[in-house]
């Protein structure tokens, strides 16, 4: 202890407590936390079906062999032409809601599993079915991406953005085509 003398010497204690140096220590600063890793692709999938079933939609019910993409962007269609794809519109409103869980999570860098897949497995006599109808669509002048080439195996996607599909003369031309590929009855 270090002992100040302050002042005269009058007989008073005029001495300074002596101040207290702060502690040393020999840890070292706590280094910052690390940042988590990529979400899980399991926890997105239970995310995302949660949301489903919050929106009111049932992932169950997704066409087999539709790519869970075209899907989201089947959402902004007219509901006849819903109707006219086979798809109910809450089921492709809660999809265009819930999806990007697990896009953003894919994108984020969520490791899908061996064997697993965002998307549905692929029906290869509806996909041939469905290049027939695309084909028999561009045929008839209508500009549409050849289904499992330039887009997946089915989906039909128009080449431009903005397309009418609501048109009457596509939606016509759309059935029969389907009915000719044996897509529809």
């Amino acid at each position: 202890m270090v002992v100040v003398a302050c002042g005269d010497d009058d007989g008073a204690d005029d001495t300074a407590p002596e101040e207290e140096a702060p502690e040393q220590s020999d840890e070292e600063t706590p280094e910052e936390p690390e940042e988590p890793g990529p979400p899980s692709f399991e926890d997105a999938q239970a995310e995302y079906t949660s949301c489903m079933e919050d929106n009111g939609a049932d992932p169950a019910d997704i066409p087999q062999g539709m790519s869970l993409e075209t899907l989201a962007e089947m959402a902004d269609a007219s509901p006849e032409a819903q109707a006219e794809m086979g798809v109910d519109g809450t089921l492709l409103q809660a999809h265009a809601e819930c999806w990007p869980i697990v896009a953003d999570a894919i994108a984020a860098g969520a490791e899908v599993p061996e064997g697993s897949s965002p998307s549905t497995t692929v029906d290869q006599e509806l996909a041939a079915k469905m290049h027939d109808a695309v084909a028999c669509l561009n045929d008839r002048g209508w500009d549409f991406l050849e289904p499992g080439v330039e887009t997946g195996p089915l989906t039909m996607a128009a080449r431009q953005s903005g397309f009418n599909w609501d048109d009457p003369t596509f939606l016509q031309d759309q059935r029969e085509c389907q009915q000719q590929a044996g897509m529809m009855g």
